[in-house]
């Protein structure tokens, strides 16, 4: 084409960037609409893309910056099986290319956090003792004196909506930092970057029930400072660590004693475990029917068929809720969407390190993904 500008691009770096998210040749040239050959030739090093079509290479397709794109030799970046020690090769393989863009952006804010905080970390300062507790039960009882939250609070709030809010403000408090992305909710509700930044990221499309089982599931992985994501070699060991933080989350949020009294006061005025009574226990402990009737499965309160076929029904209301969601998606102003993402612990942070001089407005505006024009938006907001 007369007048275009074409670059030399590294194949190396080309071949990097791809593979990295995961892509094929074919749907990469699908993605820019250029024919298969044409982008192999790129990769080959005979022909050069364009500057429009590098630019949809960087920004649509393999989520880097022009920059980067036109360095020499690929940059050294730790890969997602170093990151997941849990997952096996075949579960990296077959990962989305979406999904590889979250799992990235997790350990790059995971960075920042460390730098913003000079290294110094407030999760490091939770007992070293909660993670070696044998049971999960009281692993869970343990960390909540460690929060020193109790049963009346938890009941006080309103809805799913406060108590996820209120819980994220909690975790923030010691250290824990909660994202909130759209993941391919067929590949995770939820992950976890333990360490001492832990961070955990929750599925923005999911339910918000569903999100706070998820979050304490995820913060018994990050005591246990274990990463989370997919299925681990040895089935039996993924199996023992997924039903170990699946009961921490349900012991957590529902209380065996507090649980056992309602059962009691259940049982007393004859009450049947039904639908009914079920919805109305979840209501009151600010979680889902699910876990409700899980414990009640474990107490032999409840069929295993009454409980898979309620597990069914929920199951289907709760996609069709989140198939709804996807169509009246509307836009939010960003900074709204900003602090909803990123959480205010996270956003904070960065603006502080930004007041102090220790990152450049430049930083700051990659950190927090926004132009700097709108940072007294932002302001504003978290200080609401």
């Amino acid at each position: 084409m007369a007048g275009s500008v074409y670059f030399d691009l590294s194949p190396q770096v080309l071949f990097w960037a791809r593979s990295s998210m995961g892509y094929s040749i074919d749907e990469v040239s699908n993605k820019i609409r250029v024919p298969s050959e044409k982008y192999k030739s790129w990769e080959s090093g005979e022909n050069k893309p364009t500057y429009r079509q590098l630019e949809e290479l960087a920004e649509k397709v393999f989520k880097r910056s022009l920059a980067l794109l036109l360095i020499k030799t690929p940059i050294e970046e730790e890969g997602i099986e170093k990151s997941f020690r849990n997952m096996t090769n075949s579960a990296v393989h077959n990962l989305t290319p979406q999904m590889r863009y979250v799992l990235r952006r997790a350990k790059r804010f995971q960075l920042i956090l460390a730098e913003v905080n000079n290294n110094e970390s407030r999760f490091s300062a939770i007992p070293k003792e909660l993670p070696s507790i044998s049971s999960a039960e009281e692993m869970a009882e343990s960390f909540r004196l460690y929060l020193d939250f109790t049963f009346e609070q938890q009941i006080k709030w309103k809805n799913p909506e406060e108590a996820i809010r209120k819980f994220q403000s909690m975790l923030e408090r010691v250290g824990i930092y909660i994202f909130r992305f759209r993941l391919p909710l067929e590949e995770a509700r939820a992950f976890c970057l333990s360490g001492e930044f832990p961070v955990i990221f929750l599925n923005s499309v999911d339910s918000k029930n569903g999100s706070i089982f998820s979050l304490f599931h995820e913060v018994c992985h990050v005591l246990m400072n274990t990463n989370d994501l997919f299925i681990v070699d040895r089935p039996e060991t993924y199996s023992y660590v997924e039903n170990f933080c699946n009961t921490f989350a349900a012991s957590f949020l529902v209380p065996d004693s507090i649980f056992n009294e309602e059962i009691k006061a259940y049982e007393r005025n004859n009450i049947k475990f039904e639908e009914n009574g079920i919805r109305k226990l979840a209501e009151k402990f600010k979680v889902s029917n699910e876990v409700i009737a899980r414990k009640l499965l474990e107490r032999n309160l409840v069929t295993q068929d009454f409980f898979w076929a309620k597990k069914n029904i929920w199951d289907s209301i709760a996609k069709m809720s989140k198939e709804k969601q996807k169509e009246n998606d509307i836009k939010i102003p960003q900074a709204v969407r900003l602090l909803h993402e990123k959480g205010r612990a996270y956003v904070a942070e960065v603006i502080g390190a930004y007041n102090r001089g220790s990152i450049s407005s430049s930083e700051l505006s990659s950190y927090l993904e926004i132009k700097v024009d709108n940072l007294a938006k932002v302001i504003e907001r978290l200080n609401d």
